[in-house]
């Protein structure tokens, strides 16, 4: 990313907004995990409507101010 590789035409076509691979898809893998084999083991993602929407709620917490914090703090970490 320091080399601004991810806005290179070749990347834009797999990730439009020009971010880092998987860094918007891992939530979604998780979630299709989770529910793929929710028969499996303890449940991952609560089906309680009420309990769903404040798993939704610190999700979205997450990836709003968590997320960019520490990426931050890791490409300062690991410039190339």
């Amino acid at each position: 990313m320091a080399k601004g590789e991810h806005k290179s035409p070749q990347h834009l076509e797999k990730h439009p907004f020009g971010g880092w691979p998987g860094r918007r898809r891992i939530p979604a893998i998780a979630r299709y995990i989770a529910t793929k084999y929710a028969d499996q083991g303890p449940k991952l993602i609560p089906t309680d409507l009420k309990v769903s929407a404040l798993f939704e709620q610190a999700a979205s917490i997450e990836m709003s101010n968590f997320q960019p914090s520490a990426l931050g703090f890791l490409s300062e970490k690991f410039k190339p």
